[in-house]
């Protein structure tokens, strides 16, 4: 796939380091400087390692408005930290990069895929059922909600 795609309003790219304050700034302004530098040179580093991909949306005016990631493990790949600005939830912005994702995913290999989920978050679990993905099993982590995975495997794939 070739990035950037053109979505009228927004574009979706590949995250670089010259995104770093836009990104913190549309993205993760709660979040202490330090600790989001520190974990966003950690992703690229692994783009880098053609370990994952890092993708941006952001409108004409280079407001970056949605983030997410795509993780390559031994055994599946990962999609993580969706995150679409309040501002434009609802408008598609979450389906597409997730779906871009996938893309990526088909034409690298990396399946199946898999993307978690806390168990109280209805509207993004609603989100990745109407995209195909299936419960796979449940999640607890210690100081935690509880977490649900889900699985798609490579022939779930809508071209």
């Amino acid at each position: 796939m070739d990035l950037p795609v053109v979505h009228s309003p927004f574009t979706i790219s590949l995250a670089t380091t010259a995104d770093a304050h836009r990104l913190h700034q549309g993205c993760y302004p709660q979040q202490p400087w330090r600790i989001f530098e520190e974990q966003f040179q950690r992703s690229l580093r692994r783009q880098t390692a053609d370990l994952s991909r890092y993708l941006l949306a952001q409108t004409a005016e280079g407001a970056i408005i949605g983030t997410a990631q795509l993780h390559r493990y031994s055994s599946c790949a990962e999609i993580a930290d969706v995150y679409v600005a309040e501002a434009w939830r609802g408008r598609g912005l979450g389906t597409q990069l997730i779906r871009h994702l996938e893309q990526l995913a088909h034409e690298l290999g990396w399946f199946p895929l898999e993307i978690g989920v806390e168990e109280s978050n209805g509207r993004a679990l609603a989100l990745y059922q109407r995209l195909g993905y299936t419960l796979d099993r449940p999640l607890r982590l210690p100081s935690t909600p509880l977490a649900l995975i889900l699985r798609k495997e490579a022939s779930q794939l809508v071209s």
